[in-house]
């Protein structure tokens, strides 16, 4: 803990009183005159830290990732664009600018960060802030749990039975209603019409990467 002299006397800026005393998260007020908070370190230690700071590591991370996006969108060929069109199922053509902009435009947020990392500098400036803030919000906020909203397949889509398809099609249906609001059109009228292969078809998305990285948007913003 740093320290100042006050009369002739050294205190330290944050309270006096010790750390280990109090639970993380107390707050008090510093002989500096800030508010100070109880965190843990990496070892479970409590130590003072004054609110409003921020970590040096995590500004530097955020800087080394920007750079390695520019680093990686540098050289991108026709070739690997078109396996991207391929890829996300976008029909956009034209220049390479073009069809870059039809995958942000169409696919957005259900990009691979490694794929929107090779198109960025394609993107106008607007939406290059966007991704590089999608893509460092990724990196330095990973989700662990998805809530519902995603996970991964248990086993083969054609080895589930019908009532496996429909059961954990409701499961997403609820998550994703729940927490996006929004109507994900997989009322029970409509599982029980829909034919087996159909609901295969429905219940893929919920177990891909498209549905693993939107949802990682939800519930990070």
């Amino acid at each position: 803990m740093a320290t100042k002299k006050i009369g002739g006397k050294e205190l330290r800026k944050g309270p006096s009183a010790s750390a280990t005393k109090f639970s993380i998260g107390t707050k008090k007020k510093g002989n500096d005159g800030n508010m100070w908070i109880i965190i843990a370190t990496s070892s479970g230690i409590h130590r003072w830290k004054k609110i409003g700071t921020s970590t040096k590591k995590k500004k530097k991370h955020k800087k080394v990732l920007t750079k390695t996006i520019k680093k990686k969108s540098t050289d991108i060929s026709v070739e690997t664009l078109k396996k991207l069109k391929k890829k996300y199922k976008v029909t956009t053509s034209g220049s390479k600018t073009q069809i870059a902009e039809g995958l942000w435009r169409v696919r957005g947020e259900a990009m691979d960060s490694k794929d929107l990392a090779l198109i960025v500098h394609l993107l106008p400036k607007k939406n290059q802030k966007e991704v590089e803030k999608l893509l460092n919000t990724r990196n330095n906020n990973p989700i662990n749990n998805y809530k519902g909203l995603w996970k991964p397949l248990p086993k083969p889509l054609s080895k589930m039975s019908r009532e496996e398809l429909i059961r954990n099609l409701r499961l997403f249906r609820d998550a994703w209603e729940k927490i996006t609001t929004r109507n994900q059109d997989l009322g029970n009228e409509r599982l029980a019409s829909e034919t087996t292969e159909q609901l295969r078809n429905l219940l893929k998305f919920y177990y891909s990467n498209d549905a693993k990285n939107l949802a990682t948007s939800w519930l990070q913003n």
